[in-house]
């Protein structure tokens, strides 16, 4: 028996009441997890935008203070 049945089979025996607090528990889980994959491909999506755009070799320390203004 897999896992879906096993819960099936559980949620089956409970109140009303309870069967709605675990569907709305999974799709909290569903939602949690779409909005995390979307988070992740927005930030994969803007790091292939700026590849390439910054050469950190051309940086030194000195300017880094100067653009952050930590002089």
């Amino acid at each position: 028996m897999d896992i879906a049945q096993q819960i099936y089979q559980k949620v089956q025996t409970l109140p009303d009441i309870q069967a709605q607090e675990v569907l709305d528990f999974v799709d909290f889980i569903t939602w949690h997890k779409q909005k995390s994959i979307t988070k992740r491909e927005i930030a994969l999506q803007k790091l292939d935008e700026l590849r390439g755009s910054y050469v950190v070799s051309d940086f030194n320390r000195e300017e880094l203070y100067d653009r952050s203004c930590l002089r």
